[in-house]
C-alpha cells in the first residue's frame, strides 16, 4: 500500500512515499519562512523522484496536531487538497504519536513533549514497550513544565520531543538521572512513522471523513481568546 505522508506541524517539515513499511523517498526541511513557501515544491520532487503518479497512490496521511496551529492548517489545507484531487483517502494522525514513534523500543516510559510556548508543552506519556508495542497513557495534555515534572519524580523517564529540549536543562536540574533523553536525531516528527501509522488505521478501513477533519490544537488560539475576551468586555 503506497501511502504519501507529509508533517507541518514544527519548524521542521517532513514529506515521504511509503510503499508498506518501505520508505520510497523522504525529505525534511527546516522552515525558515512559512512551510507554504516550500511544501508544494516538497511534493512535487517526491512524486518526480519516484516516478510515481497520485493515481498509484492508495491514500494520504497528516499530522493534525497538537502543534503550531499555523503549520497544521497548512499541512492539513495541503492533504485534503490532494486528497480530494486524487481521490484517495486521508487519514489524520497524532503528531504526539508519531513522535513517539521514533522510539519503538524502550524499557523506560516514554513522554513525548513538543513546544506550546507560553511556559507550556504539549504532552503525551506512554508505556515502556520491549516489543514494540508502546501505548499511550491517558489523553494529551498541556502542562507547564513544574506539572510535568511532579509527573516523573517516581521513575525513570525517557523524554523525545522539541519541547524537552527546549526544557533539558531544567527537568535534568529537578530530575536528576530520572530525566533520559532521546538521540539528536529522534526529536522531530518524522513522515515515515506518520505514514506507518496510518497503514495501519488504512488495513483496517478506518479512514476519516475529508471534509469534517480537522486540526486538534488541544488549546484555543490567541485569535479565539482574544475574541473572547472582547465579547466579554
Amino acid at each position: 500500500m503506497r501511502i504519501f505522508a507529509l508533517d507541518c506541524s514544527s519548524a521542521m517539515c517532513s514529506a515521504c512515499l511509503t510503499e508498506d513499511e518501505t520508505v520510497l523517498a523522504e525529505v525534511s526541511i527546516k522552515a525558515l519562512r512559512s512551510h507554504a513557501t516550500f511544501l508544494y515544491r516538497c511534493v512535487d520532487q517526491l512524486m518526480v523522484n519516484s516516478g510515481l503518479g497520485f493515481e498509484d497512490l492508495h491514500g494520504f496521511a497528516v499530522t493534525i496536531g497538537p502543534g503550531s496551529f499555523t503549520g497544521l492548517r497548512i499541512g492539513l489545507a495541503a492533504a485534503k487538497g490532494l486528497a480530494y484531487a486524487s481521490g484517495k483517502p486521508l487519514i489524520g494522525v497524532s503528531t504526539l504519536e508519531a513522535l513517539a514513534g521514533n522510539i519503538p523500543y524502550s524499557r523506560l516510559p516514554l513522554v513525548a513533549a513538543l513546544d506550546a510556548r507560553k511556559n507550556q508543552l504539549y504532552v503525551a506519556r506512554f508505556g515502556s514497550s520491549i516489543h514494540g508495542d508502546t501505548g499511550r497513557i491517558g489523553p494529551e495534555r498541556v502542562l507547564s513544565p513544574e506539572e510535568l515534572i511532579a509527573e516523573c519524580r517516581e521513575t525513570d523517564t525517557l523524554f523525545v520531543g522539541g519541547g524537552a529540549l527546549r526544557y533539558r536543562d531544567f527537568l535534568k536540574e529537578q530530575l536528576g538521572r530520572r530525566a533520559v533523553f532521546a538521540p539528536a536525531t529522534m526529536h522531530h516528527v518524522r513522515s515515515p512513522e506518520v505514514a506507518r501509522l496510518a497503514l495501519e488505521r488504512m488495513s483496517s478501513w478506518r479512514r476519516e471523513d475529508l471534509f469534517s477533519l480537522s486540526p486538534n490544537y488541544i488549546r484555543r488560539s490567541e485569535a479565539e481568546i482574544g475574541l473572547k475576551a472582547a465579547r466579554g468586555s
